[in-house]
């Protein structure tokens, strides 16, 4: 009888640490409020350096200037942007753009020079700048890129 209800207790403990560490797991992917585009989640600062990035790295050769595309590459405002990367973290739009961009040499700016473009496409764009949160590609995948405001 006493195995029996070590056996019993042993699974109720089991089952109630376990449910424990999903809560905990859960609670440690969540924000409150949910961090977006809208948080800011770049700085000004940082964005007139990927500006200048994107303008020495040849970007706006395809890209344009002002970012409205040109015949040989496409518009990063407006529609071109908006309608590819709605309800998308940062994290998957920057891992695109290292991925893809530069063409036919993709992957060949460092880490913050993506981080630095990504952030001047974001205020392109018209989202807001934070005063001290700085974009890096351990952060890009904790905010979303949405339609509106939360």
């Amino acid at each position: 009888m006493n195995r029996k209800l070590a056996r019993i207790r042993n699974g109720i403990l089991a089952i109630a640490l376990g449910g424990g560490a999903l809560v905990a797991a859960s609670s440690a992917f969540s924000f409150d409020p949910p961090v977006t585009v809208w948080t800011g989640v770049y700085t000004d600062v940082q964005a007139d350096r990927g500006m200048a990035t994107f303008t020495s790295r040849g970007c706006a050769g395809c890209h344009g200037a002002d970012m409205n595309g040109t015949p040989g590459g496409p518009g990063l405002v407006r529609g071109g942007f908006p309608l590819l990367w709605y309800d998308k973290s940062v994290g998957e739009f920057m891992d695109w753009i290292v991925a893809n961009m530069p063409p036919g040499n993709p992957g060949s700016l460092g880490p913050s020079e993506y981080a630095d473009i990504v952030a001047q496409i974001l205020r392109a764009n018209g989202f807001p700048a934070s005063e001290t949160i700085e974009l890096t590609p351990e952060n890009a995948p904790g905010a979303m890129i949405t339609r509106a405001t939360p």
